[in-house]
Formats: structure tokens, C-alpha cells, sequence
């Protein structure tokens, strides 16, 4: 049975000492990628078509990636699109709270830095994105490219909108906060280092894979806390650390590891409010945290660089050779 711990839960936004004990120094890296505000300035462009074309020219990086401009009839259209959503009273709701809440988007700026310079220390040829904020109407939390971020900062609003998802659980939606900004872009860039398959096809596949994106995150993001690299509350975080040999034993004794079964994995990899098969307590993606263990045993006993950690392309020799066991 998994165990519920009593006492307050731990702020998901703070950091302590301990957590950044291991910091590299970064101080020299150089990193230019300032947050362009299209959030605000998309809406001077509201007034027909052929003024949102201007926007486009303007932004040609973000209107051909993003907005996908094809420069043919049909960008006719697509402005005639973004106008009307421009000027729709729903889409001004959204912007007037986006600014009111967000403000100058100091701290982001300043998160985005520190694990952009991280990654450049890891990855000397690592270019840094273009960075674009905008109001999407929950159309985009976070979009990444080779070329480009864009950052939808109506998603990370919560309490502070009168509006929300609609096809969001709740149980997503707590977790889409301003501080989880960072993480999930970093979280998605991680995907372009790493060796193992896109489309994981059994269990042990899909932990390790996903072991390898919140330990290349928490590497260029040494001082977030682990609930906000992985999405669960502070008091989540203690349950689990609390139970890790309860949750051990249950993928021990249900031999889950080496399952190519898709629906039980989706049970312990896939979004889920909790693990409902360990107890009512335990949070959902429990397989993930797992996988997380183990690849941080692995690349710590043998001291491996995040590059080599990322290279890891052989789930099975990882889970044998990690020999984690709580």
C-alpha cells in the first residue's frame, strides 16, 4: 500500500543550497537569446490582412515556422485568420491577464539563460533559439524547434485567468505554472541530444528514455527542485522518495520492466492523476520517476558527462548494469 506522508507540502518553486551543490560554473558561457514580446506586439497588428502581413515580414522566422506562411495566395487567408482571432474579446481577456500576471518576464529571462549557458557548457556548438513569447488562446504551452521557442503564455496562467483549457485535465493544468516555463523547454530540446528511439516500444525503453530527459534536465537546471523537473507536487515528491521500495517492489513482483504490452505501459509512463495499481496515493508517470533513478545510478557510478549519459542507447544493459535497487 502506498503510504501517504503528513505535514505540509514542499514549495514546488523553491530551491535549496543542496540542490545546488553540484552547479558547474557557467559565468563565462556567453548566451544571447532575449525574449521577444510578440504577446504584446501581435495585437498592433490587428487592424485587416494586409496589416498582419507587416507583422509577418517583420517576423519571417516566427510566421514561417510557427504560423507556417507558405508566401502563396493562401497567406491571405491566414491573415484574415489572425486578425479576426486578434480582435475576438476572448483573445483580449487573455492578454490583458497575460500582462498583468507576467509582467516583464524577468525571472523567465533569467531561467532561460541558466539553462541555455548549461547546455552551451555541455554542447559547445549548442545555437541558442530564437525565443518569441505570444497569447495563443491554449493553442500552444511551449513549441520548439531547431531555429526556434515560441512560449504560449496564456497556458501558464492557472489562477489567474478567468478562462482554461478545455481538453487539459486539471491534473495537467496544476502543474502548467510560471516556473514550469524553463523546464519544459528544456525538457523538449533534451529530445534532439538524446540516441534513444522517439517511439520507445516496451516498458524498460520508455523509463530509460524518459530517465535520460529529466537527467539531462536537471542537469541544465541544477537548482529546480526535482518535483518541478518532473511535474509532481512537493508533497508527491516526498510520498514517492518516501515509498521508492514500495514502487520497487510492485514493478518487481508485476514484472513490468521488460513488458511490450502498450496498454500496461501507458499505466506507469502515460499521463494518468495517479498510479492507481500501487495506491490511490501515488502519482501518475511513476515509471518515468523510476527510469529517472535508474539512469542517474548508472551515469554516477561511472561518472559519465551528460553527452555520454545522452548516448545511452541500450535500455536493458542501463536497467542490468545500474543495479539500483531502494
Amino acid at each position: 500500500m502506498f503510504v501517504a506522508l503528513i505535514g505540509a507540502a514542499a514549495s514546488c518553486g523553491s530551491h535549496t543550497d543542496d540542490e545546488c551543490a553540484n552547479d558547474i560554473d557557467v559565468s563565462d558561457v556567453k548566451v544571447n537569446a532575449p525574449i521577444v514580446r510578440l504577446d504584446n506586439e501581435m495585437f498592433e497588428y490587428k487592424k485587416d490582412a494586409a496589416s498582419f502581413t507587416k507583422f509577418m515580414d517583420k517576423y519571417p522566422l516566427f510566421s514561417e515556422v510557427f504560423l507556417q506562411r507558405k508566401h502563396t495566395s493562401e497567406d491571405e487567408i491566414l491573415c484574415q485568420h489572425m486578425v479576426k482571432l486578434l480582435n475576438s474579446p476572448y483573445l483580449d481577456t487573455l492578454h490583458t491577464e497575460t500582462e498583468n500576471y507576467f509582467g516583464n518576464l524577468a525571472d523567465v529571462q533569467s531561467d532561460l539563460n541558466k539553462a541555455f549557458a548549461h547546455i552551451k557548457y555541455y554542447y559547445p556548438n549548442f545555437q541558442e533559439p530564437k525565443v518569441y513569447s505570444m497569447v495563443s488562446g491554449f493553442s500552444t504551452d511551449v513549441f520548439v524547434s531547431d531555429s526556434m521557442v515560441v512560449i504560449g503564455l496564456d497556458h501558464f496562467l492557472r489562477e489567474h485567468t478567468r478562462y482554461k483549457p478545455q481538453m487539459l485535465p486539471d491534473y495537467i493544468q496544476r502543474r502548467m505554472v510560471r516556473s514550469s516555463i524553463v523546464p519544459m523547454i528544456a525538457m523538449t530540446t533534451s529530445n534532439k541530444y538524446s540516441a534513444q528511439s522517439p517511439d520507445p516500444a516496451d516498458m524498460l525503453a520508455n523509463m530509460i528514455s524518459w530517465g535520460q530527459t529529466y537527467y539531462f534536465m536537471k542537469k541544465v537546471m541544477p537548482c529546480t527542485p526535482d518535483s518541478v523537473i518532473i511535474g509532481y507536487t512537493g508533497q508527491e515528491m516526498k510520498e514517492v522518495e518516501e515509498n521508492k521500495a514500495v514502487i520497487w517492489k510492485h514493478f518487481v513482483n508485476q514484472k513490468l520492466f521488460f513488458t511490450n504490452d502498450h496498454f500496461v505501459t501507458t499505466k506507469y509512463i502515460g499521463e494518468r492523476p495517479h498510479t492507481f495499481e500501487i495506491g490511490e496515493k501515488c502519482p501518475g508517470r511513476i515509471g518515468r520517476w523510476l527510469g529517472w533513478q535508474i539512469v542517474k545510478k548508472y551515469a554516477e557510478d561511472r561518472k559519465l558527462s551528460l553527452p555520454e549519459v545522452m548516448k545511452l542507447n541500450n535500455a536493458k544493459q542501463v536497467f542490468e548494469e545500474a543495479k539500483y535497487k531502494p
